[in-house]
């Protein structure tokens, strides 16, 4: 069994050792001071005969050594053992670091756990068990504590304890997830001992005292799990390089605040008042310059309805929705739509509900690409492929009919089949009961169906012609009861014709089919076959 001197001898980084074994790049020594890689702390680095050792590993109760390449030595040879000093000497400072930052952590939190942990070439990482995410002035405190515990010169030793004498020892933190091997099959344990600040069980190389660890500089604090804090912390010249860094940023935060370092929280307090204030300011003149450019947009009537057409320049689809919503309806236009934004072209539609929105936005980007949406109320387009006047053109256009909404014809004219059917229902009479019906089931029918239509249409049909020739050859001349049975058929042709002329749709299912209906006795409505 080979044994790794390291964690007693750490000083020593040139020796000669016997080879009990050597296979290829693998070779096995009688005696070692490689630390092998375990616990969180990375293997050493040096050389064996010259040839580099690019790992160390302990298998089998044997630390094997791995080489770039074999070495012209067998069993029994006497080979030259070189340790890399510089990164023994930080991983020793590394590892006396952690024990004392977790020494430091043990005076701050009432109840505290170890984790994990891990040294890499530019940080160290503890994980901590805490009972609560600990708050910025706690880590603070962490980080005073541990660089007053290697200002005081604590000794540090180590030495073999038994186990059982260990356990009883509450004084002793325990790190059996990452101190592989520490405790298993032996009857005596490795303690670590910082003079009146931290004992622990562990199997690394330390310094012998905290004042040769230099420097702790807490980098940052994160959440890796549930009740987990890790705590990411430097020493030696990278720790250094860290406060110079942090110093310099302070004196140039507190030369840009007109303020002395002590007096910078309080200076960047009252920036962030003025900046909150300013903000307020550019937002409320900023509402201001869109209800002055609203204002000065060109009006057009369209369908009887009065349009504010314009564009808007400098400004996004963000900055002009609430401005929109705002200035239509009352004393203003019906519907407002403006185009802008040079290098993202976007359109925004507000209305009424006098003209559909949505469908307003469908329309301009089938015409110049993109994609949007909205409500019948608002809806926004983008990623437009063309400048804005050309949206705005089209927009003003007169000669569009797309702009009012197909199934507003026939609002007026479903509200009287639906007054009507109601009127004859309550005459509490088997012919004009069956009257209702019919006139109930030809209202739900054209409402569905227009919509039907529009939404199945629209794109191919960009005017909506076809929907509205079929509503005014059919819904519209509907006057009385005695034509519900031709008024029927008409449904039927109107739109069995208006499919023939767009068979390029591919509908699939009649539009008429979706939505006739009878009046049940209690008032609702049920399906009918078509």
């Amino acid at each position: 069994m080979t044994v790794s001197r390291a964690p007693d001898e750490p000083r020593v980084t040139d020796f000669e050792a016997t080879i009990e074994r050597a296979e290829g790049q693998r070779v096995v020594l009688l005696e070692t001071y490689f630390y092998p890689e375990a616990g969180g702390q990375p293997a050493d680095r040096g050389q064996l005969a010259g040839v580099p050792v690019t790992d160390v590993q302990e298998r089998d109760g044997e630390v094997v050594h791995t080489l770039r390449e074999p070495i012209d030595h067998e069993t029994g040879d006497q080979v030259a053992g070189k340790i890399d000093s510089q990164h023994r000497r930080y991983c020793r400072r590394a590892h006396s670091a952690s024990h004392v930052l977790y020494g430091a952590g043990r005076q701050i939190f009432d109840e505290l756990g170890y984790g994990g942990f891990d040294i890499s070439d530019e940080k160290i990482r503890v994980d901590l068990e805490t009972s609560q995410t600990p708050a910025d002035d706690e880590l603070i405190e962490l980080e005073r504590l541990a660089n007053r515990a290697v200002w005081a010169s604590k000794p540090v030793s180590w030495e073999e304890v038994p186990v059982e004498e260990a356990r009883a020892d509450a004084t002793v933190a325990f790190n059996v997830k990452t101190e592989e091997g520490v405790m298993a099959e032996s009857d005596s344990v490795r303690i670590v001992t910082i003079e009146d600040w931290d004992r622990a069980a562990c199997g690394g190389t330390h310094v012998a005292n905290t004042a040769d660890i230099g420097p702790i500089e807490l980098l940052q604090r994160s959440n890796p799990g549930q009740g987990l804090t890790r705590f990411e912390f430097a020493v030696g010249h990278t720790a250094i390089d860290r406060r110079a860094t942090i110093h310099h940023a302070v004196l140039d935060a507190a030369a840009a605040a007109d303020s002395t370092v002590a007096e910078l929280p309080d200076a960047i307090g009252r920036l962030s008042s003025d900046r909150e204030e300013l903000q307020t300011e550019v937002s409320r003149l900023q509402s201001q310059l869109i209800e002055y450019h609203l204002d000065g947009l060109e009006r057009v009537t369209r369908d009887g309805h009065v349009w504010a057409v314009g564009q808007l320049d400098e400004m996004g689809p963000n900055d002009v929705t609430d401005a929109l919503k705002q200035y239509v309806g009352d004393d203003g236009p019906q519907v407002a739509a403006v185009a802008g934004g040079d290098d993202a072209p976007f359109v925004a539609i507000a209305s009424t509900g006098a003209v559909d929105a949505d469908g307003v936005v469908n329309q301009i980007t089938d015409q110049f690409g993109g994609g949007g949406g909205g409500s019948p109320t608002f809806a926004q387009g983008g990623g437009l492929d063309a400048n804005p006047a050309a949206v705005v053109t089209s927009l003003r256009s007169t000669d569009s009919e797309w702009t009012t909404p197909p199934y507003s014809h026939t609002a007026k004219a479903v509200r009287s089949l639906r007054e009507r059917a109601y009127r004859l229902y309550t005459a509490n009479d088997s012919q004009t009961s069956q009257s209702a019906r019919c006139l109930m089931t030809i209202s739900v029918a054209i409402t569905l169906s227009v919509s039907d239509l529009h939404r199945r249409g629209s794109r191919q049909d960009p005017k909506g012609e076809s929907c509205q020739y079929w509503i005014s050859e059919t819904a519209l001349p509907m006057t009385s009861v005695l034509e519900i049975p031709q008024f029927t058929r008409s449904i039927r042709d109107r739109v069995t014709r208006t499919r023939a002329k767009s068979r390029e749709r591919e509908w699939t299912t009649p539009p008429y089919s979706l939505g006739f209906a009878s009046l049940r006795e209690d008032g609702g409505l049920a399906p009918v076959d078509g």
